[in-house]
């Protein structure tokens, strides 16, 4: 979408929709950006005027589109803004009544036939209605139909075809900015753990896969990517059970080789990470890493796709031009390890035409990175790891695969050296973390370096966060009793600065499936609109999350109230009758009350984290329990529901 992102306000439908998709589907809605608030005196249909008023000297023949208003409601304003920019400006049109047709010459919107605009309404309810990258024709006749659940634009000419695109729907506060909607990829992690029995021992084997999907409204939008990551998912997971099988007898033979009294756990993890996740692209990186007797080894591979076509893209395909990218690929060699490190005759430009074993490669937002495995071309056994990046490396890749985004994230491995353009010059960041005898944390960062004792720190996963210009490293920490924070730190002027530390994680679910339990990770791709969750203690131990967005002390921030209770399978029963008020599922209380019998089932929905939780009820209905010091009603809630688990 060809649109100057002046910043992102990445908006998810309700908080209620964002479980049922994370449980249900795989994942939450992604919403796009918002308009500023409707004019407080909106002119009603019967005197509605456009906004500016053409002048008398105008040509009553200049070019123009209709636009017909049949959503059933009335459309306060109606925005028609080139898509070539960050704003949507003023209306062009106040009060457009169900079912009214009005015509707006091009003149008024400073539009030229033929170009590409962005087209957003609001309606009395509040309710959004955008399209973008619409080639606007003189004569176009433009139909808005539909619901607050679906709605489509219709473009017709007369004599011509009608071309129908779905309307993004949302409600949310107002802003006048515009943004590009992130395509929102799940990451699905399926774990397994096996023994092994030889003569001399019992050998823990464990195995963890994980697989990239969409959220069900990026499927829907696109059905070819959808097919086509669900395809890559079934060739990994194959490919995954065989390696599985390999590895394992590989562990037990080298179980007898061992003069160990004991054997320690062997691990084969599968981790996928994706740098770029817009509507231009979508490039993910898997680390493969097999660990034996404390040993460990990595291998890399990649995949990316052309969101429109779900086509899987080789090297060949995104290059602006071949030869000029494999002269910067020996160039950036040279410079990153003082010499080519393979004969130049090697003929790497053949592994650019088809999926290739010697080398990875990603689009990230602001390079293409490209990972050579050195043995297969006389070298080294190592990886070796270019970047060149779009500032240096002008039309190295195809303007149709660069990706768009002005704010971003994504996660990337410990160990691999991250090269960003950092204050307009090129700067690397890379991080290191040893979590077994002295544990110990590294972030090395151009020609600074800081380190710092980690202690219970059993995992760290590293993103890094490019928000509103500001550059950031978000560390995602597993500590004591699957405790989880975030530590921040800025990266500024060759400096690594600690900014603080955030008590909660990504947002998370668990979905149960025929063969295994699937825990689902949203990945932080939009710093603007991200879950986080944190533990909650009120109603027995729960985890809940909210959208945060990155505040300007550089931490996550957040406007939500409550906290969405993402485990669906947390259900009690009634030990004894109990009345509570009844509650919306917005939140807003009922002055009413029902009596709950003995036995009821009600669902943990949503708390405040301090005084309140809110339970859904099998007929689709919501009460809240109001905790004061563990008691409702001056009743311990352990003698009032059956099932409350509190972890230590």
């Amino acid at each position: 979408m060809k649109v100057s992102l002046k910043s992102f306000i990445a908006l998810l439908l309700g908080l209620t929709m964002l479980l049922f998709c994370l449980a249900c589907d795989g994942g939450g809605s992604l919403e796009p950006f918002t308009r500023p608030p409707a004019t407080n005196d909106p002119h009603p249909s019967s005197t509605a005027s456009t906004a500016p008023k053409p002048s008398e000297t105008q040509n009553d023949e200049a070019a123009y589109v209709q636009f017909r208003n049949d959503i059933g409601s009335e459309l306060i304003e109606l925005y028609i803004s080139s898509s070539e920019l960050g704003t949507w400006g003023e209306p062009v049109y106040y009060g457009i009544a169900s079912g009214e047709t009005i015509q707006i010459r091009f003149l008024e919107f400073g539009g030229v036939p033929g170009e590409k605009y962005d087209i957003g309404t609001i309606d009395e309810k509040g309710i959004n209605y955008d399209c973008f990258d619409i080639a606007l024709i003189d004569g176009y006749s433009i139909t808005l139909s539909g619901n607050s659940e679906k709605a489509d634009y219709v473009f017709e000419r007369t004599g011509g075809n009608a071309q129908t695109v779905a309307a993004q729907v949302y409600t949310d506060g107002f802003d006048d900015e515009k943004r590009s909607a992130f395509i929102q990829p799940y990451l699905s992690t399926a774990s397994d753990y096996s023994e092994i029995s030889t003569n001399r021992y019992d050998i823990g084997v464990s195995t963890s896969f994980t697989s990239v999907r969409l959220n069900a409204r990026d499927a829907e939008k696109f059905p070819m990517l959808d097919r086509a990551l669900t395809a890559l998912n079934e060739r990994r997971t194959e490919a995954s059970s065989e390696c599985f099988g390999d590895f394992a007898e590989r562990v037990g033979e080298a179980s007898l080789l061992s003069s160990l009294a004991s054997f320690p756990v062997s691990e084969l993890k599968d981790d996928a990470y994706v740098f770029s996740s817009d509507e231009t692209v979508l490039s993910m990186l898997f680390v493969h890493g097999e660990t034996i007797n404390g040993q460990t080894v990595l291998k890399y591979d990649a995949a990316a796709f052309d969101p429109e076509t779900g086509a899987q893209l080789m090297l060949s395909d995104v290059a602006a031009d071949i030869q000029k990218l494999e002269q910067g690929i020996y160039a950036e060699l040279e410079k990153a390890y003082g010499e080519i490190p393979f004969d130049e005759d090697a003929e790497l430009i053949a592994e650019f035409s088809a999926p290739s074993d010697k080398l990875a490669w990603t689009i990230e937002p602001s390079g293409l990175r490209v990972l050579i495995n050195g043995a297969p071309f006389g070298a080294e056994s190592e990886l070796y790891s270019v970047f060149l990046s779009f500032s240096d490396y002008n039309k190295i890749v195809s303007e149709r695969y660069v990706p768009k985004c002005e704010n971003y994230a994504f996660a990337f491995p410990l160990d691999l050296e991250l090269k960003t353009p950092i204050e307009g010059k090129l700067s690397s960041l890379k991080i290191t973390a040893e979590l077994e005898d002295e544990p110990t944390l590294r972030i090395a960062y151009n020609a600074a370096a800081l380190e710092s004792e980690i202690n219970s720190v059993y995992e760290v996963k590293p993103h890094f966060v490019h928000s509103n210009g500001r550059d950031l490293l978000y560390l995602d920490m597993l500590s004591d009793n699957d405790y989880r924070f975030l530590s921040v730190y800025s990266l500024e002027d060759d400096a690594i600065v600690h900014l603080g530390e955030f008590y909660g994680s990504w947002g998370y679910t668990y979905e149960t499936s025929d063969d295994a339990t699937v825990r689902l990770v949203q990945p932080m791709v939009d710093p603007e609109s991200f879950a986080l969750y944190s533990r909650t203690e009120l109603l027995g131990t729960a985890d809940g999350t909210k959208i945060y967005s990155v505040g300007d002390d550089g931490l996550p921030k957040t406007e939500d109230k409550y906290f969405l209770i993402i485990r669906p399978d947390i259900e009690f029963a009634l030990k004894q009758p109990l009345s509570l008020h009844l509650v919306t599922e917005a939140g807003d209380i009922d002055v009413s009350t029902v009596l709950l019998e003995a036995g009821t089932a009600l669902s943990y929905f949503r708390t405040d984290g301090s005084r309140f939780a809110d339970l859904a009820l099998d007929d689709g209905s919501f009460v809240r329990a109001i905790i004061d010091d563990g008691c409702i009603d001056s009743v311990p809630i352990e003698e009032l529901f059956e099932g409350i688990v509190f972890l230590g």
